[in-house]
């Protein structure tokens, strides 16, 4: 953040207490919210932010948060000024955020069950197959515009996406966190 603020999504969950998490999700019980960090104060936790599952933030310049809920599939948005809470359903498990070069936030996710997404946990799969999508938010309007999807067979689990110039061509970079593949499309 440009106040030298660091922001970070905080679930504390671990070893036992990760199959409670997924009971607590079931249930839609919230486990997480945002921290953000200062050497004036530490950590600590941010008003309005608690969501089911946070799994990303990212920051705008005007300082507002914006919260991947993975467990809640909806993206939240908070004015840390005005302590104004806004929120949007997302066709996907929203991942990791990341912003694009015309200043709308990129973000990733599978579709389907949380089963599902956890059915690729061992670690050991070279593509779990679970369908995804990509899409680009504005971040006044929350208007949500399709970057791409998939059906999960040969690139499957979407957990990340960023626009980066390919020889001078600008490309989106898919990654997965399920598998040992990366995805480059062409921008839109």
């Amino acid at each position: 953040m440009d106040d030298g603020r660091l922001a970070a999504s905080a679930t504390p969950v671990r070893g036992v207490g990760y199959w409670l998490a997924l009971v607590r999700m079931a249930f839609a019980a919230s486990l997480g919210d945002v921290v953000d960090w200062s050497f004036d104060e530490g950590w600590r936790h941010v008003a309005h932010t608690r969501v089911g599952l946070p799994n990303g933030v990212a920051v705008d310049p005007t300082g507002r948060l914006f919260v991947a809920d993975w467990a809640g599939s909806r993206l939240v948005r908070v004015d840390r000024a005005t302590g104004r809470r806004d929120e949007i359903a997302l066709p996907h498990h929203p991942d990791n955020l990341s912003w694009a070069p015309d200043g709308r936030l990129v973000v990733a996710g599978q579709i389907g069950s949380v089963r599902e997404a956890f059915g690729c946990l061992d670690g050991h799969v070279r593509n779990c197959g679970q369908p995804w999508s990509v899409l680009a938010i504005d971040p006044d309007t929350m208007a949500v515009t399709m970057l791409a999807q998939g059906d999960g067979r040969d690139f499957g689990a979407a957990s990340s996406a960023a626009f980066a110039q390919d020889k001078f061509v600008d490309t989106l970079v898919v990654g997965t966190w399920a598998g040992d593949r990366a995805l480059r499309l062409p921008a839109r």
